[in-house]
């Protein structure tokens, strides 16, 4: 056997090694004191995992990194299990979801900003679980730190105060208005409140009162004033005592078959914070010490802000070399415990029962998503359960900039990997028909040629009979009878008539009246909703070519003006409109604006 002799030829060395398949795309990874001994278990039975016979059929090559120790074993692994994501080991499901709040301190006036990607450069803070929250707790931010909210291009070139200023929500680094220390310290307020020390903020704030006070800056007092109010207002009631100036996290989790949920409970000087719930999926099934060591290097290696002691239900495998590795990430020593009484026990049982909870309603919310599903094949008479939905739409302004969308939802949810734009190119003037056809056709043809654009189990068209039979003729054009097809239709003809309680119509093949479901029935609400994102995507896709195109107009189709003429010109004037205003000695002032560049700009206008 290929894969059995290479397994046999590996070296005895500390390190990590990748299953890989024929395409060369990781299947798995894993970390090992001694390589050849651990894969070679993969072959003998000693892995007595589920998934190890599906993973040797697929894996067609084994590649190895050998590493100095088993610390930077796990460093590594972690490392490449986050950026690879491999199909067989634990994936934590939405982790990349989460928004964090970013401080940018190697520009001249840090920011402030909330963002799904955080810079590897800026002080992060987060993951913040609710993004209800993590936006109210920016805005509040934005309310009560009076620090810059503009772009760096804005801030260069802002000669006088915007209205943040007059407000009292900025305090004018653009024009000089502060000194650079009386700005850091409000940047490192804002660093205080993220960490959740109020505490201790609120006393720094109450200090600076009196001395504004003491100075007779009575209005500049009664701004720290409302900051210490507001302050004493988000600080945290639940206190835990014998935790006072303490950062710890602690862990439950709750497992069933290959899925499972993690809930962290984050406690910063002894105040909870709010649940952190993870789910995560594993095709292999690892044993709770070994799958506890992943998910913990894991979560880790994604999350910027790291505690000083983690407590978790059990000892996690290698939890010597996990905490020498988590320690050298931190900076600090970071200290893993698996507590068996007291309160340290009590509030990772908390974190368990979160972790029950949290996994218990994704089920239910997974049967309500089924249960529509199978409402939906029922009503539309289909052959098959409708996992995978697509559906198409078509947006222009009067045949101008056309353009087409397919949004893609898959068990009731959107992916949105799975979306597809399309530039109309064969169809002259404003035809729905025609741009529906033609994109339907590039669509299916491609999916006969390319596994990657797997079909659907049903196919949405936004329209009534006329779309609905476009797509059931390219589909038997091109031989395809395995995708179901209706169509959804507004009711303006009903409405037009005055029946305004009238809803949107299911448009089925071969059957002459529509279906009309209640306003509120789960099934229309989601056809709806996959409709409306269909639309949603085609007209931002619309407005953005036009825009392009509109620009193609200014500056783009003069020859001689690239790019960075294009910024010096625009960054002069400051507009398209201005630059067409300009005369020719005006143009010719900017750097790099010869007068043959002048004159071809002034003929262009």
């Amino acid at each position: 056997m290929k894969l059995l002799a290479q397994a046999e030829r590996l070296p005895k060395s500390c390190g990590i090694y990748q299953f890989l398949n024929e395409k060369g795309k990781i299947l798995y990874i894993g970390k090992a004191k001694n390589i050849h001994r651990r894969v070679l278990q993969y072959f003998t039975g000693h892995d007595g995992r589920q998934m190890v016979s599906t993973l040797l059929r697929l894996a067609k090559q084994i590649d190895i990194t050998i590493t100095e120790n088993e610390k930077e074993a796990l460093l590594l692994e972690a490392f490449l299990i986050h950026k690879h994501r491999p199909r067989f080991n634990v994936q934590l499901l939405n982790g990349g979801q989460f928004l964090y709040i970013q401080i940018d301190k190697n520009k001249p006036w840090p920011m402030v900003s909330l963002t799904r990607f955080p810079s590897k450069t800026a002080k992060v803070f987060g993951p913040l679980p609710s993004a209800r929250k993590a936006r109210k707790t920016f805005s509040f931010i934005e309310r009560r730190f009076p620090l810059r909210t503009c772009s760096d291009n804005e801030l260069k070139r802002r000669k006088r105060p915007c209205l943040l200023f007059q407000m009292h929500r900025c305090i004018g680094p653009c024009v000089a208005k502060c000194t650079t220390e009386e700005y850091d310290q409000y940047v490192n307020d804002v660093e205080l409140f993220l960490s959740g020390k109020n505490a201790r903020l609120i006393k720094k704030v109450q200090e600076r009162m009196k001395e504004l006070a003491g100075q007779h800056k009575f209005e500049a007092a009664a701004e720290q004033r409302d900051l210490m109010f507001a302050l004493s207002e988000t600080l945290t009631k639940q206190r835990v005592a014998g935790f006072a100036d303490k950062d710890c996290d602690f862990w439950g989790w709750y497992r069933a078959g290959d899925r499972g949920v993690i809930t962290i409970l984050p406690m910063r000087e002894g105040n909870l914070h709010e649940a952190v719930n993870v789910h995560f999926s594993e095709d292999l099934e690892n044993d709770d010490a070994e799958l506890l060591s992943t998910l913990l290097m894991n979560w880790y290696c994604e999350t910027m802000e790291m505690p000083d002691c983690i407590f978790t239900p059990l000892s996690p495998l290698s939890s010597d070399t996990i905490e020498q590795a988590l320690s050298e990430k931190k900076g600090k020593r970071v200290r893993l415990f698996s507590p068996q009484k007291g309160d340290k026990k009590k509030l990772v049982q908390l974190a368990q029962n979160n972790a029950k909870v949290a996994f218990q309603r994704s089920v239910s919310q997974q049967l309500l998503i089924q249960n529509k599903l199978v409402q939906l094949q029922k009503i539309c008479q289909l052959p098959r359960l409708p996992r995978r939905i697509e559906c198409f739409d078509n947006s222009n302004l009067q045949g101008r900039s056309p353009v087409a969308s397919m949004v893609c939802f898959i068990d009731g949810k959107p992916s949105k990997s799975n979306y597809r734009k399309f530039q109309i190119k064969t169809v002259v003037g404003p035809d729905d028909y025609a741009s529906m056809e033609e994109v339907l056709q590039r669509r299916f043809l491609r999916s006969l040629n390319d596994d990657n654009w797997s079909r659907p189990d049903l196919l949405i068209v936004d329209g009534g009979k006329g779309q609905l039979n476009i797509a059931l003729s390219v589909l038997a054009e091109l031989g395809i009878g395995d995708v179901s097809v209706i169509g959804i239709s507004k009711p303006r003809t009903e409405h037009a008539k005055g029946d305004l309680s009238a809803t949107d119509k299911i448009v089925l093949p071969n059957i002459k009246e529509p279906i009309r479901l209640r306003k509120n029935d789960p099934v229309l609400l989601l056809l709806q909703q996959i409709r409306d994102e269909s639309h949603r995507t085609a007209l931002t896709y619309h407005r953005k070519k036009r825009s392009k195109e509109t620009k193609k107009t200014g500056l783009n189709s003069v020859s001689g003006i690239g790019p960075e003429k294009q910024k010096r010109l625009l960054k002069h004037f400051g507009s398209f409109k201005a630059i067409r205003a300009a005369s020719i000695e005006e143009l010719t002032a900017v750097k790099g604006i010869s007068l043959q560049l002048a004159c071809r700009l002034k003929e262009q206008k």
